[in-house]
């Protein structure tokens, strides 16, 4: 009961006192504004309308770490700065699938995250780490630990491992591996 109450009083970080503002994240969107998100990266995914919806709705019914929430980040002016998506599990770990922001947005983006997730009772975040975001994450007193799955990658292209190699790559949980877990639960095949 104490921690919950000290959790409430100033200083807290995760009390958000800015002009930002949050919504349900729309697939259009994501698809619409993907390359001003993305522009910062020498290497990330291409998604197809269709098949980026079907992904979506695959994520969110894949229930087995939580409910998927998906939530856009605005600015003041209303300029969308970027996303995240993870899995809610009260009381427990949730799992980070994907974040995303415009350059030089990425800590508003993850202020979001985390305060979010806190409102939601998660006790901790777990997702993938984006190297040239070590810093705020850091700043955000996140602790860092390397555990779990690893991503193999292999190409006859040097500038593909360069990008991934050099931090110049956006993957998140969406591409690759992880998203392995989720065969068989409830899956159903993409339209078209």
């Amino acid at each position: 009961m104490a921690d919950a109450l000290f959790a409430r009083l100033p200083p807290n970080r995760f009390l958000l006192d800015d002009d930002l503002a949050e919504e349900t994240l729309d697939p259009a969107a994501m698809m619409s504004h993907f390359v001003d998100i993305m522009g910062g990266s020498a290497l990330q995914p291409v998604y197809d309308a269709g098949t980026f919806a079907w992904l979506l709705e695959q994520t969110g019914g894949k229930t087995r770490h939580g409910n998927l929430r998906s939530r856009a980040v605005f600015d003041g002016k209303r300029q969308l700065i970027g996303w995240f998506l993870y899995y809610s599990n009260a009381g427990g770990v949730s799992e980070v699938v994907q974040v995303a922001a415009r350059d030089g947005s990425f800590d508003q983006v993850l202020q979001r995250l985390l305060a979010d997730a806190w409102k939601n009772g998660a006790a901790a975040l777990r997702g993938r780490l984006e190297p040239r975001f070590v810093q705020e994450l850091s700043d955000r007193h996140c602790w860092l630990r390397r555990e779990g799955s690893w991503t193999l990658i292999h190409s006859r292209h040097a500038d593909v491992m360069a990008a991934i190699q050099q931090g110049d790559a956006f993957l998140s949980r969406l591409e690759g591996e992880w998203w392995m877990r989720f065969a068989g639960e409830g899956e159903t095949r993409p339209q078209g």
